[in-house]
């Protein structure tokens, strides 16, 4: 107990040094003054407490345990990126109505206080790429301090254990993203710059590139890698891989540049990990496919493989679930880019049989080679959710595959609302419960264009813009039944679990509008009280849930339309109650449609 005590007592201290020390330390330039003999002025200071820094980093990322490691990353991350930044988007988001017309009178404050937050990060960023530069200007050599930091770093990227290995992905994409320059919104596509600056996140990359391997792995049971079949060019092959995910992390843009030129010279080697029957080597290699296709520039390097058929070939005949998962996800976002993904295409149902099998084997546990497997599957069939065909088969089957519902709402009623795969589930449970034809005429209404939609069909067929045949066979009786079909697999359980969970503003805009969708049926608003639907409502239509005014406003209609034809004297007092303030904040909001401030 007085071990514990102590070690708890030097955790305090050693976050309290730190928490005083990171403003101080973000700022500096790290450089110190010859011309003053004193040892504690702050410039000595600073740069003493780098040096103190990298020999800890050194120390324990080569030679400590599993959670010294991660402390080490934690570290690695705190020197170089402290997370400082303030949410900006929040605090304009609590002033509102009057305080936000005062705050607005005095524009010339307004703008220099926009410019002094500005030049303070930039001052920011420039001090951190400075602090990096320096670390990758030290000598090279194998027990130099350079060599040690980034060796240590370098060779977590491929560690066998998931959490290690995707911890040290994200200190990597958080060290990019703090010293590398912002792009203008009107000429640069990335809101990152690869290139440029004192300390670019290029310069970063072909640094943990050129250090030494550690040639054998460790023997210990907390090891990074294991003795068996270990070798070192396998390991280089799959730690570029993991960096060019690291690169996605950071910026979407980095990924391209990263896997035609620093990590690998083409994609052909990425290909070839992906056949080298090395779980993790394959696992590695398809994520680093399927980051590439998230941009344009990575989408033309995949366009060889693409024409080829190596992608289909992969996605249906892999070694493993990450290569199939990772290659339908490629596949899935090159085809949306390209709108070759139609309703009832080829392409489209070999797809969404490659999702809905990579999702059931998740469902059965029959994954254990790839836990990201499911998350790849759901971000498929999320992408082809808003084509007629594609729900009808999730949600009621077909005589090609079975239905996905249930496996995705076991999936939602195990997920949290912040992890990553709980928008792809919110997206997608949103667009099963409404037809595409609603979703547009919502799109028309908030964004208030002068034409209708049937204006703009026929504007469609007289510039033959649309073909007769891309007609939408959906009704909303077919969106009613698969409501239903919803709700008896549990989906209001997984919608409720999912936004109770810290859901991000968009995933809680999601899931509002899917209640909403599901209370327009009035034999549905029961089991949205009874499985806890109602309540989720209320606490999405809250000031202090965080989401924005249009996932509020769905959220109130939802429970206005669940109290319409709700007998009081079966809810709670407290039923009762909470429902009265996000029904009069809905009343008061301009932009609410008639419907929803007559319910």
């Amino acid at each position: 107990l007085e071990a514990g005590a102590d070690v708890a007592e030097a955790e305090a201290e050693a976050a309290e040094e730190a928490a005083l020390d990171i403003d101080e330390d973000a700022v500096s330039d790290g450089e110190t003054d010859d011309k003053d003999d004193d040892q504690y002025t702050p410039s000595r200071l600073r740069a003493a407490a780098d040096g103190a820094c990298a020999v800890a980093l050194r120390g324990a990322l080569n030679h400590g345990s599993r959670a010294t490691r991660l402390r080490g990353l934690d570290l690695f991350v705190r020197w170089l990126a402290p997370d400082d930044e303030r949410d900006e988007s929040g605090a304009k988001k609590e002033k509102k109505g009057l305080a936000a017309m005062l705050d607005r009178s005095d524009h010339a404050a307004a703008r220099r206080a926009r410019e002094d937050a500005a030049k303070t990060r930039e001052a920011l960023r420039e001090a951190r790429a400075g602090r990096l530069a320096r670390l990758l200007a030290l000598p090279d050599g194998p027990d130099s301090l350079k060599s040690g930091a980034l060796g240590g770093l370098w060779s977590l990227l491929d560690s066998v254990d998931d959490g290690e290995r995707r911890k040290a992905q994200a200190a990597v994409a958080r060290i990019m993203r703090a010293v590398a320059a912002r792009g203008e919104p009107g000429r640069d596509e990335d809101a990152f710059l690869w290139s440029g600056g004192e300390c670019p996140p290029e310069a970063f990359v072909e640094a943990l590139l050129g250090v030494s391997d550690r040639r054998f792995p460790d023997r210990d049971d907390d090891a990074v890698a294991v003795e068996a079949g270990w070798s070192a060019d396998l390991a280089r092959r799959r730690r570029a891989a993991s960096l060019v995910n690291a690169c996605h992390l950071a910026c979407a843009g980095f990924a391209a540049p990263a896997l035609s030129g620093a990590c690998f010279e083409s994609v052909a080697p990425v290909v070839e990990l992906c056949g080298s029957r090395d779980a993790l080597a394959e696992r590695l290699g398809a994520e680093a496919l399927s980051c590439a296709a998230s941009t344009e520039s990575g989408r033309g390097l995949l366009a060889p493989l693409v024409e080829a058929g190596v992608l289909e070939r992969l996605m249906e005949d892999g070694g493993s679930t990450a290569v199939r998962s990772a290659a339908a996800a490629a596949v899935a976002k090159m085809g949306l880019a390209a709108k070759a993904l139609k309703s009832g295409a080829r392409e489209t149902g070999r797809l969404l049989d490659a999702a809905t099998a990579l999702l059931k084997d998740a469902a059965g546990g029959s994954t254990g080679d790839d836990p990201s497997a499911a998350e790849r599957a759901v971000e498929v069939l999320a992408a082809l959710s808003g084509h007629s065909s594609a729900k009808e088969e999730l949600a009621h089957g077909s005589g090609r595959t079975g239905a996905a519902l249930e496996a995705l709402c076991g999936l939602g009623k195990a997920a949290r609302g912040s992890d990553p795969v709980a928008y792809g589930l919110a997206l997608l449970f949103a667009n099963l419960t409404v037809t595409n034809d609603e979703l547009r005429r919502r799109h028309f209404r908030e964004r208030e264009m002068e034409i209708t939609p049937e204006q703009y069909d026929e504007f469609q067929r007289i510039t033959k813009q649309k073909a007769e045949d891309d007609a939408d066979g959906d009704t909303p009786d077919l969106a009613r039944a698969r409501a239903r079909k919803l709700c008896v697999a549990d989906g209001v359980v997984a919608l409720a679990r999912l936004a109770s969970t810290n859901p991000s503003p968009n995933t809680a805009e999601k899931l509002a509008e899917t209640f909403c969708a599901l209370a327009t049926d009035e034999s549905l608003r029961g089991t949205l009280v009874q499985q806890g639907g109602f309540k989720a409502c209320v606490a999405l239509a809250d000031a202090n849930s965080g989401a924005s005014d249009k996932a509020r406003v769905f959220a109130a209609h939802a429970s206005g339309k669940i109290l319409v034809t709700t007998d009081p004297n079966r809810l709670t007092d407290a039923q009762r109650l909470v429902g009265i303030r996000p029904l009069l904040w809905a009343c008061r909001q301009l932009k609410a449609s008639d419907l929803c401030h007559f319910e």
